[in-house]
């Protein structure tokens, strides 16, 4: 049986229609200044998916926790380059 990334993670961190760059840096492995670079950069298809599910609400940053989940499984089917 194969368990989906929303699956996983609502376990995990409960649902929440929106999470924080914390959250987000912890699901994909990397630091909060590693996620911030890379959204800057916004050099990958990845990056710029990304930037398009982030919210500014004042000076917070979140995430829409359906499209980061969406982005995941996206890139866990498709096929390495």
């Amino acid at each position: 049986m194969k368990t989906s990334t929303k699956e996983i993670l609502m376990t995990r961190i409960g649902f929440a229609p929106l999470m924080t760059s914390a959250q987000v840096a912890e699901i994909l492995g990397r630091t909060q200044s590693g996620l911030r670079y890379t959204l800057y950069r916004n050099a990958s298809d990845f990056a710029r998916a990304l930037n398009r599910a982030k919210i500014k609400m004042g000076r917070r940053v979140m995430f829409l926790t359906a499209e980061v989940l969406n982005l995941i499984d996206a890139e866990k089917e498709s096929p390495e380059k």
